[in-house]
């Protein structure tokens, strides 16, 4: 498993961003944002759950092609229906992932970007410019994962990159087809735990 800072990730976060969105930030600043992302999303969707349908954060291009997403959903006992069921929380790089009736949110939805610039503020003291600025910032890192992990994959074996406590991707080729997946990590998990328990 590659740690994120030994990848090229960074470097090509960093000089993708300036050279596409004219945003300034240093290769450095890619564990930041990648902590900003998964915490501030695991937040928001711990607020907006409901156990009446699941919901799903959206990370998408300005064409709406689909980046990535996560998804919460309430699972009830099956074995006692007077017991407490439990919390399904998964991210996707698949559009097919998300169920057809969830609520989809994203940054610009309500007051979800709160959660982005106030998770930046006290974690990290930084400020973000504006709504657009958390947007592009965001999804333009996942991408950049998302592309990092499609250019490696191999048939040969499962590759990864991991910044540990917040999340691990990994990619593998099968059949000519790439099939990735996105797991959060230590705290980020618990964030949109209630009473009821939690499955990752």
């Amino acid at each position: 498993m590659n740690k994120l800072t030994e990848t090229s990730i960074p470097q090509n976060y960093s000089t993708g961003l300036y050279n596409d969105k004219s945003y300034d930030l240093s290769a450095e600043s890619t564990s930041m944002v990648a902590d900003i992302i998964f915490t501030a999303t695991s937040q928001c969707l711990g607020n907006y759950k409901t156990k009446e349908h699941p919901v799903a954060f959206i990370y998408k291009r300005n064409n709406d092609d689909f980046i990535a997403g996560a998804v919460i959903k309430y699972m009830p006992n099956e074995d006692d229906a007077t017991k407490p069921g439990s919390w399904s929380y998964v991210w996707t790089w698949e559009k097919d992932d998300i169920p057809t009736n969830a609520t989809l949110i994203d940054i610009s939805s309500m007051d979800c970007y709160e959660y982005f610039r106030g998770v930046a503020r006290s974690k990290y003291s930084v400020a973000f410019k504006d709504q657009a600025a958390i947007y592009e910032i965001t999804r333009y890192l996942l991408e950049t994962i998302k592309k990092w992990l499609d250019d490696n994959a191999t048939d040969t074996e499962e590759i990864g990159v991991q910044l540990e406590g917040v999340f691990v991707a990994t990619a593998a080729v099968e059949n000519g087809v790439v099939y990735k997946s996105l797991v959060p990590e230590g705290e980020i998990k618990k964030l949109i735990k209630d009473d009821s328990a939690i499955e990752v």
